[in-house]
């Protein structure tokens, strides 16, 4: 026992938690069934829409997959699509910055090497983050549409 159990402030920060745990559960699984995804499916899908922003070959697709089991990605999210995003992010972008850096290039390689030299910090990690979330719920969203407009005929001006 807990001297705060006896406290009717503790009493009312209890279930304001509870009431607030609720709700981002059935926000968690709004934002699932939007983006047309199982919880099982939202790890997945992060991180092949991250690799592919960022242009990861076969190669280091593969060394994404491995660093995400081993970093236990799964287990921490534990289906949660912020905390899914969010660790994805962060293992992807430190994957990005171990991959080797071309010598030779034009503009995009320079770019491209100038992003990875800064790309494991807390702003470059919320940037891609947001962006990656977005890209996963738009395909989700452009999934519903054109589900959609294939089963309502659509209606011309004349």
């Amino acid at each position: 026992m807990h001297p705060w159990d006896h406290d009717p402030a503790y009493a009312d920060f209890k279930v304001l938690a509870q009431k607030l745990e609720a709700a981002l559960t059935a926000s968690n699984a709004f934002l699932i069934k939007l983006a047309n995804l199982s919880p099982e499916g939202v790890l997945p899908a992060f991180s092949l829409a991250q690799a592919h922003m960022l242009g990861f070959d076969a190669h280091a697709m593969q060394r994404l997959q491995e660093a995400l089991e081993e970093k236990r990605v799964v287990t921490l999210s534990q289906g949660n699509i912020f905390m899914t995003c969010i660790l994805s992010a962060a293992v992807t972008l430190s994957q990005f910055k171990q991959q080797p850096q071309q010598t030779q290039g034009g503009l995009l390689a320079r770019s491209i090497n100038k992003l990875r030299q800064h790309s494991t910090n807390s702003l470059s990690l919320g940037a891609f983050a947001w962006a990656s979330f977005y890209a996963v719920m738009g395909k989700g969203l452009l999934f519903k549409a054109n589900a959609l407009r294939h089963k309502q005929p659509v209606i011309r001006a004349r």
